[in-house]
């Protein structure tokens, strides 16, 4: 017998779900304590760099273990040191791992209560924007000797805690270094000189050890300066020959830096231009398209794509490779005669560009890397950061201004006139509201407004008269047609709005975007000419007379597919590469006639319309019954606007200013087809456009004039 699963089971299995994704996806914290927390000395931390801290305690040494997160806020907080001499409820972390020292704490913080950590995290980091650490119990201050605040790179002195018994002074005090690499072991217990590692350092009296005649705060002056990753180890030795020792605490590097790219990073590109806030080395490293900091190097497309910004850190530099830079006497450029080098030298808050010997390649990934001056540690890391195929429009925030000039070619079903070449011309105004956002499902806002100069199809009844010449005995003949389509040049204001969807990233900053559009507009003829007449013959001479409208005007929606690159700055508009939109809607310059029945008093007409082969003129006839037999019942025809579909797309060719386009405007003919007159609709306009396009902008700035 087959086991049966009941309802109960699934229902039960389902509730559960959403819990075991929370376990399977649970996250370490993102701030936590480094070893135990004392009485009287600093606090050590784990955290990102850039962060906000907040320091915070349960004044009762009773409470059942604290919450951190939710009761964060209900806690006393700690006035911490701002490293100028002044307090505050929350400062930067500069280092990880940084020392806390706190100012003035109360009464009530002493051993047996809990402390808790927060942290803000950076404006432009994903994902939560705080978290917490558990809470750690501060225990009792401890005998002997500690350091009161980390020792930092470059530092000549150290601040230290003295809490002996006044019984053992005066003491002496040592100070060790020992290896980046050194791990104490347990059974040391806790003396650092047990594996003889250790150096001693010479201190500001001159010798190796300095006499401590009272208990309480120190500053140990130091002959050297500090290197960042060495341990040091403090041994305060009493008169009576007990050693006692502090933990093993690292030297903190400088606080990490910035450094900013500010030029785009394109396919053949052979520079790369950025701004560091400290002085040092810049190298380039490059990645693999699918890398992301912090993990293995993987093949291209593996968990494509990847979000763009993260920071590199040193733990990366081993799965990327360093590019040859160019080195001159002077300057780095790309002459010829100039050396290669893996780094160049960077001054602080200074515009640098440095040139490659290679330019660079698709689908790969870049991060510069600063050392300090003297070439002991890091000093900053870029964002790992996408070389894109195609080189960014010029930035001018929000708006845009572009124009494009070119040929415009048309074939107009039903024309006369074989296919036509116009001259082409459209000025663009944009305006980016919005970017949309992915995750969030949140569309962007996009407006446009034209200014263009080009052909249009108008439709418009014609009367073709033919007057024989002298001495022909033919009369004139008056020929109407009621929809007569031709090409007229025109002035065009078209505005438009779009409210595009991140569909799908291409690559890199490239998105395709799929959204609503909106767009409207009217259209003024320039000095309209008639369809073309009947060729003239010997006996009789042809000319047609047209009546045109003033004015024409047309409104339209549907869905439109962009293909666009977004620049890091939300300030910026996308660069359009390519756009298709399908929209359906009236176009009074096109418009059909629609049969409307009239009958006579003596005349029962059927529902039916239909063409009589002796008058192709129409098809707006009926059949009719009278008193005299059945006969063909000829009936009037209206002019109206019926929906047309309008398929359009243009192609920027990414790295040449050439622009191609289309424009298809198609005929309705199963709308309202039992009263649409189908002999005189309007018929299917295909247009073809070629040019080339200008950017204003960048224009206007080669000339000295600002725009932003």
């Amino acid at each position: 017998m087959k086991p049966r699963i009941s309802r109960l089971s699934i229902f039960l299995v389902l509730v559960q779900l959403p819990n075991c994704a929370a376990l399977l996806t649970a996250q370490a914290p993102t701030i936590d304590f480094v070893g135990d927390i004392r009485s009287g000395l600093p606090i050590n931390v784990a955290g990102t760099v850039g962060d906000v801290l907040h320091v915070s305690f349960n004044p009762d040494p009773n409470a059942l273990k604290v919450d951190c997160g939710p009761k964060f806020n209900t806690l006393t907080p700690l006035n911490l040191d701002n490293g100028a001499g002044g307090s505050a409820e929350s400062i930067n972390i500069t280092t990880s791992p940084q020392s806390v020292a706190l100012k003035s704490p109360p009464d009530k913080f002493t051993a047996g209560v809990q402390v808790c950590l927060r942290v803000d995290h950076k404006k432009d980091a994903m994902g939560p924007t705080t978290d917490y650490s558990p809470p750690k119990v501060l225990l009792k201050a401890v005998a002997g000797v500690a350091f009161l605040q980390q020792p930092a790179s470059g530092a000549n002195s150290i601040s230290i805690q003295v809490s002996t018994d006044p019984s053992n002074l005066p003491s002496d005090l040592f100070v060790y270094d020992l290896p980046p690499a050194y791990s104490m072991s347990a059974a040391a217990a806790g003396d650092c000189t047990v594996d003889g590692k250790q150096t001693a350092l010479q201190l500001g009296s001159g010798g190796a050890s300095e006499p401590i005649s009272a208990a309480g705060q120190q500053t140990i002056q130091l002959t050297k300066a500090l290197i960042a990753g060495d341990q040091l180890c403090l041994a305060i030795v009493a008169k009576g020959g007990a050693t006692q020792f502090s933990a093993l605490t690292p030297v903190a590097g400088p606080p990490e830096g910035t450094i900013t790219l500010l030029s785009a990073l394109a396919m053949n590109s052979n520079s790369v231009t950025f701004k560091s806030d400290k002085p040092g080395s810049v190298s380039v490293y490059l990645f693999g398209p699918g890398y992301t900091p912090g993990e293995q190097n993987r093949p291209a497309k593996q968990n494509w794509p990847q979000e763009e910004g993260q920071p590199c850190s040193q733990e990366d530099l081993a799965h990327g490779s360093v590019l040859p830079l160019v080195q001159t006497s002077t300057t780095a450029s790309t002459s010829s005669g100039s050396s290669s080098t893996t780094s160049l030298p960077v001054t602080a808050n200074a515009i640098t560009t440095i040139a490659l010997s290679n330019p660079l390649t698709a689908n790969t990934k870049i991060c510069l890397v600063e050392t300090s001056s003297s070439g002991s540690s890091y000093a900053a890391f870029s964002p790992l950061t996408s070389v894109e195929f195609f080189p960014p429009g010029a930035d001018y925030g929000r708006f845009g201004m572009g124009f494009v000039g070119g040929v415009i070619i048309s074939n107009e079903e039903q024309s006369t006139a074989s296919s036509t070449a116009s001259q082409y011309l459209d000025a663009e105004l944009t305006y980016h509201f919005r970017r949309s956002r992915p995750k969030a499902l949140s569309p962007g806002l996009f407006s446009f407004l034209d200014l263009r100069s080009s052909t249009i199809p108008v439709a418009t009844t014609s009367t073709t008269t033919q007057t024989p010449t002298s001495g022909s005995s033919t009369t004139p003949t008056l020929t109407q047609s009621l929809n007569a389509l031709s090409s007229q040049q025109s002035i065009r204001v078209l505005a438009g709005l779009t409210a595009p969807f991140h569909l799908t990233r291409w690559y890199g900053s490239q998105w395709i975007t799929l959204g609503p559009l909106a767009v409207g507009g009217f259209d003024t003829l320039l000095n309209p000419t008639p369809p073309s007449s009947p060729p003239s013959t010997p006996t009789t001479l042809s000319s047609t007379a047209a009546n045109f409208s003033s004015v024409y005007n047309f409104w339209a929606g549907g869905p439109e597919l962009k293909w666009v690159q977004e620049p890091k700055s939300t300030d910026a508009a996308p660069r359009t590469f390519a756009w298709f939109s399908a929209t359906l809607g009236n176009y009074s310059n096109l418009p059909s006639f629609v049969c409307t029945a009239t009958s006579a008093s003596n005349v029962t007409l059927s529902s039916k319309f239909f063409s009589d082969p002796a008058d192709p003129s129409t098809s707006c006839y009926v059949a009719s019954a009278s008193a005299n037999g059945a006969t063909s019942y000829h009936v009037y025809a209206s002019r109206h606007l019926v929906p047309r579909l309008d398929i359009a797309g243009n192609l920027d060719l990414p790295n040449l200013p050439v622009v191609l386009g289309f424009d298809a405007n198609l005929a309705q003919f199963e709308f309202r087809s039992d009263n649409l007159d189908i002999v005189n609709k309007p018929g299917n306009d295909v247009r073809i456009f070629v040019g080339l396009r200008f950017d204003i902008i960048s224009a206007l700035n080669k000339l000295g004039v600002p725009t932003k």
